[in-house]
Order: C-alpha cells, then structure tokens, then sequence
C-alpha cells in the first residue's frame, strides 16, 4: 500500500497547490469517454457506454480530522469524522445532434456533509460544520464537433454555485464559478485516442489555467485503459459482455463558500472551505436492462489539502490548515445508459 500511495501522489509533488485543485477538478469537469464525447461523438469503440443520468450515493468511514489555526485567536482543534454522506445526480440531454456537430447541455446536483463524533461538538469549529449540506449546482454545455482525418473537437463550458445557500446571504456572483474546457485529439483507430486539453476555471478574485493529457486506449475487448493526466487514470476490465470493472486513481477537489458567522472571525461574512483529495477504488458496473446500469464501488481517500480561508480570493488568508486522516468509502450508483442499439448503429455509420 505505502508504494501505491507513492505513486498516486507523485504527479502532485510536480505541482504547486492552484494546480493541485484546478487539476482536481477536471475530474467534475470532464470523465472521458461518459462526459466529453455524446452518444453520437467520436469515441473509440469500446468501453463504457456514455450514460446520460447518473444517480450515487457515497459514504466515507471514520478518519480524525484536525485543524491548526493559521491567525491568532481561532480555535484549531482534532475531531473524529464518524462519517460523511456524499450524493450526486446529473443528466445530460441533446440541443442539437448533426453528423458532425452535436450540442448537448447537462444539469448536476451534489452534497457533502460532514457528521462529527457526538463529544467532539464543543469546538466551535467542528460544532458549526456538523451536519451542514455543503451544496453545488451547475449547469453546462457541451459542444462535440468531428474533423477531418478523425479529429474530434470538444468544448464545455458551465456555471456551478457552491456553498451553504441556506445559511448564506453573500451575493449570486460570489457563489459562481464559470469553468471552460477544450481539447483537441485524434481516433487513430476502434480502440485507441488521444489528445491534448486545457480547463480554465475562474470565480471572482481567482482565475486558474491548467493542462491535460488524454489517452485511451484498449488492448482487446477485454482490457483497456484511459487517462486525462494527472488527473485521473482507469484501468477497464470487461470479462462479461454486460459487466466493467474500473481501477481508477482520481484526483479531486472542492470549494464550498460558507457563512463564517457561528465561526467568530470578524464581521466576515463567509470563508471558503477547500479540500484536495487523491481516490484509489474498483468500481463494478453491472448492465441490467439495455439502457439501465447498477454500479457498486470502494476504495481509499487520501487527504492532500483542507484548508479554511477568508474568501475564495488567491491571496486571501488562510484562517486554517486542516489534515484528514486516510479513510475508506463505498458508493452506490445507478446509471440510465445510451441504448446499445443505438451505439452499435453509429458505429455502423462511422466506419469507412
């Protein structure tokens, strides 16, 4: 496990911490082969199919969490996480779908939430992040355009809001975050793509460039592999015709824009809760019906950033450094898949 872990965290070392994050989430913005590419988008031939709904449930173990105060006068402190709940929906639907051009738009809700042991609620800190829904919404277009020569160009571009919006009285534009991608590649053949990409991402006071590599590319119909690097990397394993295994190493992050009232800090009115995680798991997805899919996976977090700063600024201060322990999780899904009908039809049609 210590030579796993080393290996997962050493794209990170190579990094500063904009890039850690922004790297962390390509992830959201970009699953290859289920987000980028539709149905109908030049895809290679095997491997999962593209899913349009998506519904899961996540649930962590136990792990210590322990905050150390980086300005004077704030409570820091160490508590244990008896665990926390992570849900997710998202759905994708078309605009406009042309043999080389396709237009599709995409709505995801999620939350995480925190649930601390019953006597560690006397910090101040821990008590007021106990049980509280740290929400996102967003609302994306994705634009799939196929070249010449078996190019393929896809852009996405979306708006997520991020925060307690319950407890929160701060203004639209300070929950907003405008994220942007684009990547230009090539299908080489059925079972091998690659290309290069770019994600931008800005909110107010902080604006983020970052690179990636994509590849993918299947050995036989049995085993393949894809990655948009460094950010994630999966390892498919497709023994039955209806069931994938996937050993992913995932790089994610999340920033939730809080009320800071019940934290005393001021006359602040929020702060920003960051947090960079790096995920090994195996995921089993198994095809139920033609479009239908059940998907059951677990696997390791491994904490590499939570932090607590004045506002989502680059160069606010940080209020706290935090450490998460390493923690197990289990996630539930359920998919609703493009039919398979339809996919082996466009195939059809792509080949020469």
């Amino acid at each position: 496990m210590k030579y796993v872990l080393i290996i997962a965290l050493l794209p990170l070392s190579l990094f500063g911490q904009d890039l850690q994050e922004g790297l962390g989430s390509v992830v959201d913005d970009v699953t290859p082969q289920e987000e980028l590419f539709a149905a109908t988008g030049p895809r290679v031939d095997w491997g999962p199919p593209p899913k349009f709904f998506v519904y899961s449930y996540n649930y962590y173990g136990k792990t210590d969490l322990s905050f150390t105060p980086e300005t004077a006068g704030h409570p820091g402190g160490t508590a244990q996480v008896d665990h926390m709940d992570e849900v997710l929906a998202k759905i994708k639907f078309p605009f406009l779908i042309r043999d080389h051009v396709n237009f599709f738009g995409g709505l995801q809700y999620n939350y995480q939430r925190y649930t601390f042991a019953q006597e560690d609620l006397n910090n101040i800190v821990f008590r007021d992040l106990n049980e509280r829904k740290f929400e996102q919404v967003r609302f994306d277009t994705y634009v799939n355009v196929t070249l010449s020569g078996k190019r393929f160009l896809g852009f996405k571009t979306g708006v997520q809001l991020s925060g307690d919006y319950d407890n929160n009285q701060s203004s639209f534009a300070n929950f907003a975050r405008v994220q942007h991608m684009g990547m230009l590649g090539k299908r080489f053949s059925e079972k091998l793509a690659a290309g290069g990409a770019y994600f931008l991402s800005y909110q107010p006071g902080r604006l983020t460039v970052y690179p990636a590599l994509y590849f993918t590319y299947w050995k036989n119909k049995k085993i393949g592999f894809e990655t948009i690097f460094p950010a994630l990397i999966d390892l498919y394993v497709h023994p039955w015709k209806k069931t994938f295994f996937t050993f992913s190493t995932r790089l994610r992050s999340n920033r939730f824009l809080l009320n800071a009232a019940p934290f005393q800090l001021g006359q602040k009115r929020t702060f920003l809760l960051n947090t960079t995680d790096v995920q090994l798991s195996m995921e089993v997805q198994q095809r139920i019906y033609d479009f239908f899919w059940l998907g059951f996976s677990a696997g390791y977090n491994f904490n590499v950033s939570h932090r607590i700063a004045e506002s989502q600024r680059r160069d606010a201060p940080i209020l706290f450094n935090g450490k998460q322990g390493i923690g197990n999780f289990f996630q539930f899904s359920a998919y609703l898949s493009v039919p398979e009908k339809l996919l082996n039809r466009k195939k059809l049609e792509e080949k020469p």
